[in-house]
């Protein structure tokens, strides 16, 4: 009776097939193919129905669509008829079956497969409810008679005519609460609404039938209003509120409202006789329904019988399987190896389902508290290199972390890592570098020395720097073992990017390894001797930045000797040389006067400007185009801007320097970022970005003085409109010293006033309102601070139409982490609860 379009009785033999009632059926069989379902509503204008196994099968069976299509197959009389049309379009007709549907003196016809016709499983449809076939034969005539017509009944008048003969018949409420699943999952309205006027007359309560009909017309709001006052109803009104639910499931009109309404009635329903068949209905749909709650809330009152009813239904296609694994993980659960077996299979396989692997994957880390899912991936990690989906990887990290992967496991999947990594069209290397599994999986060091090669190389084939820093990333979680590797391929390999990220692992992998003094000056003296020999300055320049971050170690942190011999190099480098002498400058072992020179070597090269210069212009004699080509000094000045930015960020973080250079240092960046935004010296806008981080990371240094952090809130003060300076004078007011709280409620009415004059555009809203935050969550304001809350808290809500789901619960989350600060607008912000 929950069938998704009506079937004939048994002594007749087509089925009835989809008519106008089954709209929406027939649209989600057609999906996108709009000329398939124009086609299909003309046919039905021409009393000629097609089954849903029919039109389920033309979407993917091309010939069969066209069949569909034609012209001519309303005219086709007999299976003569039927099999030329077909053989015109290549299709197999001899399973295709035309003929007179059981309510013929209308004139339909069906267009079926040969197994419809009396097929054992879909005429049983048209069979009794089990409730209603257990009370039949105790039934008087005037009662049994209206009941079997109903069941009888195709047409919906002649359904709708057996209910008004069952009204008169005044059947009891247990009789109903059988029939109604059935009568209140038609298409038909008039059917409908037939039922429910029985209800009414045998008793069913106001809110019941209120229900019912907020139910089948989605009144969301009704439904949780609805559900509050359900609690107290006999059983008889019960089973209807439970017959209503399995109608409006059947139709495919379950929501996250029915979902919540049936969680609020677990403590009745985990008892109920309709319990199976809701959850049959209702599994399908939980790719787009979470039914985490409510198979929980089932659970707590009886996880036998719920855990029964999910494992009967095991074994009905990969998605449907993934999602009672889902369902049912629990470390507790009996048989507990078998979906641990089920799961994996599922999460490796080639197919497109289940589409869902993220939640299956975290479901086989519930069921899995011996921690054997390394080993039995690994058992199987042949397949690693053919998966559809990479959660598998993701799994692994995870397991990694909890250091739930044995040695032996994490050797053998490494060795097939490099397998994969080595692979020229390397499918699955992007989401292993990013999972950091090469660095993560324990194994033995010759394993791990054989990664780094195969690493390196990816260099090459990576141009991003997104993916060079993966690479970093990776062979430094190797460890130290791999010392001698990074060594060998920084001296031979002939890939420049393959010697700088090599040059840039040295030290940090030195570092790591605890190295006594000797090995790191012999470390210095071999990457001087390489830098003095390649021919290539930024990678010269970057083995020097090498050295120079060995000199800080603790064991030769106070060698001067070691320090000169490092500056002495990159004095021969120039320009590719100052990230090198700015770390050297931030250093405890250098000479004062040679940090002094080196600070006002960066300042020079910060304030330096470019003189004008003519733009010389080149006329192609053959094409007459005009090249433009600008002055080099131009690049070069652009290029070397951040290398000074970036020294005088490191020399001031340095606690070697004093207060006097410090001081020096913040006050000649602060000119120069007045004297930039002022439009007196141009730059890029990346540079400009950059001295104002500098700016802000150098700000919010514990050790620097309150009037200097106040004379850089000052100057960022001034772009106020340029969100990443707003969020970064955000960071500097919320330290809240001296003078701060003021200048925080400035800064504070300076952005509301650029944000009232319509001064962002619409891609920066999501940014503006990360910043409103900000401001929300700085302590103290200044002597306006609630009025400037409550007007931040006002433009917020302001935007709330025009931020999406993901962007809101991430303002919620940080609101949530400063509550004491929201409190006084909270009301203003109870949007975001929602």
């Amino acid at each position: 009776p929950l069938a998704p379009h009506r079937r004939r009785p048994h002594s007749q033999s087509m089925p009835t097939g989809l008519r106008a009632a089954d709209g929406p059926r027939i649209q989600a069989l057609c999906g996108a193919d709009r000329r398939l379902l124009l086609r299909i509503g003309s046919l039905l204008q021409e009393r000629l129905a097609i089954t849903e196994l029919v039109l389920e099968e033309a979407g993917a069976n091309q010939a069969l669509r066209r069949v569909l299509m034609d012209r001519q197959l309303p005219q086709v009389n007999d299976a003569q008829g039927l099999a030329t049309l077909c053989a015109s379009h290549d299709c197999d007709a001899q399973d295709l079956v035309l003929g007179p549907a059981d309510d013929a003196d209308a004139g339909w016809r069906v267009l079926a497969y040969g197994d419809e016709i009396d097929n054992i499983l879909t005429t049983a449809s048209s069979a009794p409810p089990a409730g209603v076939a257990a009370l039949l034969p105790s039934l008087d005539d005037s009662l049994r008679r209206p009941v079997e017509g109903l069941i009888a009944a195709t047409a919906d008048d002649q359904r709708a005519a057996a209910l008004e003969q069952l009204r008169y018949a005044a059947p009891s409420l247990t009789m109903l609460s059988e029939l109604m699943p059935m009568v209140l999952a038609d298409g038909a309205e008039v059917v409908r609404e037939r039922a429910i006027a029985v209800l009414v007359q045998a008793g069913a309560r106001p809110v019941v039938v209120d229900l019912i009909r907020a139910l089948h017309s989605g009144d969301e709001r009704s439904i949780a209003r609805l559900g509050d006052h359900l609690h107290g109803l006999d059983e008889a009104q019960f089973d209807l509120v439970v017959g209503a639910l399995l109608a409006v499931v059947a139709r495919n009109q379950a929501s996250p409202t029915l979902i919540g309404l049936a969680t609020r009635l677990t403590p009745r329903l985990a008892s109920h006789r309709g319990l199976r068949r809701l959850l049959e209905l209702l599994l399908p749909h939980a790719g787009r329904l979470s039914l985490i709650g409510l198979i929980r809330a089932l659970q707590e009152h009886d996880k036998t019988l719920v855990n029964d009813i999910l494992h009967d239904l095991l074994g009905q296609g990969d998605d449907l399987d993934a999602r009672l694994i889902i369902l049912l993980a629990h470390p507790d659960i009996a048989d507990r190896d078998a979906l641990l077996t089920r799961g994996l299979e599922l999460l490796l396989s080639l197919n497109e389902e289940p589409r869902e692997r993220m939640s299956l994957a975290a479901a086989l880390r519930l069921l899995d508290p011996a921690a054997t899912l390394a080993q039995r991936i690994a058992a199987q990690r042949e397949r690693l290199g053919t998966i559809r989906d990479n959660t598998v990887f993701w799994l692994l990290s995870e397991l990694c972390r909890a250091g739930q992967v044995d040695p032996d496991s994490g050797d053998s999947l490494l060795q097939t890592i490099i397998s994969l990594i080595e692979d020229p069209r390397g499918p699955h290397v992007m989401t292993l570098l990013e999972q950091q599994l090469p660095a993560l999986l324990p194994a033995q060091p010759t394993t791990r020395q054989r990664l780094v090669p195969p690493l390196a190389e990816l260099a090459v084939r990576f141009l991003g720097e997104r993916g060079r820093d993966l690479i970093r990333w990776n062979i430094d979680g190797l460890g130290p073992v791999v010392l001698d590797e990074i060594w060998r391929l920084l001296e031979e390999s002939p890939h420049h990017s393959v010697q700088e990220i090599m040059a840039t692992l040295v030290a940090p992998v030195l570092a790591r390894s605890q190295a006594e003094a000797a090995a790191i000056t012999q470390a210095v003296d071999r990457l001087l001797l390489l830098a003095r020999s390649r021919r290539e300055a930024r990678a010269a320049g970057l083995l020097l930045a090498a050295a120079a971050d060995l000199s800080h170690l603790p064991p030769v942190q106070h060698d001067r000797a070691l320090v000169e011999a490092i500056d002495e190099t990159a004095r021969l480098r120039g320009l590719h040389a100052v990230q090198a002498t700015a770390t050297l400058a931030a250093g405890a072992a250098i000479d004062p006067a040679r940090r002094s020179a080196i600070v006002s070597h960066l300042l020079a090269m910060l304030a330096a400007t470019v003189p004008d210069a003519k733009t010389e212009e080149i006329i192609d004699d053959h094409t007459q185009e005009t090249v433009y080509v600008l002055d080099e000094r131009l690049s070069a000045h652009t290029e070397t801007l951040p290398l000074a930015i970036n020294g005088l960020r490191t020399i001031a973080g340095s606690p070697h320097i004093p207060e006097a250079m410090l001081r020096q240092i913040c006050t000649r960046m602060c000119d120069q970022w007045r004297s930039v935004i002022s439009w007196g010296t141009i730059w890029g806008p990346g540079n400009i970005h950059q001295l104002s981080r500098s700016l802000a990371d150098i700000a919010r240094l514990p050790r620097l003085p309150a009037s200097l952090r106040h004379q850089v809130a000052e100057a960022l003060l001034a772009r106020i409109s340029q969100l990443t300076t707003a969020r970064e004078l955000a960071a500097i007011c919320a330290i809240g010293d001296g003078q701060l709280p003021q200048l925080a409620g400035r800064a504070a009415r300076a952005l509301l006033q650029a944000a009232t004059k319509d001064q962002f555009v619409d891609d920066e809203i999501p940014l503006l309102t990360e910043t409103l935050v900000d401001f929300l969550l700085i302590p103290d304001l200044g002597p306006e601070d609630q009025l400037s809350r409550r007007r931040l808290a006002s433009l917020l809500s302001g935007y709330r139409t025009r931020l999406n789901a993901r962007e809101r619960q991430q303002l919620h989350d940080r609101l949530a982490a400063a509550p004491e600060l929201v409190a006084p607008v909270a009301d203003r912000l109870g949007w975001l609860q929602d």
